[in-house]
């Protein structure tokens, strides 16, 4: 479990217009993304910053999602290299999605299945160690971690939204705000 919410360090960073896909729409501040168009392809939008070293933290506030089967409302968060440009197919990346029982992406394909969802109102914390390991968190507690010694140079906070009906929305925190839950021990705000 992580401690309880504490107010961090201020950030400029904010997910990045000029790599955001077409059928995504950024708002607050190009904090919250958005879809309402049906995409498999898991286009979104990168983080204006990045590194290539280091433990830093980052939350999503999910808007509005589902599980469920056929792309209906879901988003995803996770980490990808500089390939990225707004879409993980191009990218060296892991990701976490919340369609179907959940799915890790790995390079866009699916890594592992059946990890868990999220869904409207859920708070996802990601806690990178480049070059060691990415730790996704549901409402503070610890789903599951993977490897990223594979990804190196810069890396760039990454989340997409695509929705068959309705909206598909997440919020990203950097740390310009209080995160919901305090980051693990030794962790930075992503900035």
């Amino acid at each position: 479990m992580i401690p309880a919410a504490t107010k961090h360090r201020a950030s400029t960073g904010t997910l990045d217009p000029l790599f955001t896909q077409s059928n995504n729409t950024l708002s607050n501040g190009n904090l919250s993304l958005s879809s309402s168009a049906n995409d498999s392809a898991h286009a979104g939008s990168q983080s204006t910053t990045s590194h290539s070293a280091g433990k830093f933290y980052f939350e999503v506030t999910i808007d509005a999602a589902h599980a469920g089967a056929g792309y209906q409302n879901q988003v995803g968060m996770g980490l990808c290299d500089s390939t990225c440009h707004g879409t993980l197919p191009t990218a060296n990346n892991y990701t976490w999605g919340s369609w179907d029982s959940g799915y890790e992406l790995f390079n866009g394909g699916v890594l592992v299945s059946a990890v868990g969802t999220f869904t409207t109102g859920d708070v996802v914390g990601v806690a990178i160690d480049i070059g060691n390991t990415i730790t996704w968190y549901k409402n503070n507690t610890s789903i599951f971690n993977q490897s990223i010694v594979a990804l190196t140079g810069a890396l760039f906070a990454f989340a997409w939204a695509n929705s068959a009906s309705g909206m598909a929305k997440l919020t990203a925190n950097f740390g310009a705000t209080a995160f919901a839950f305090t980051p693990p021990a030794g962790f930075s705000a992503w900035g």
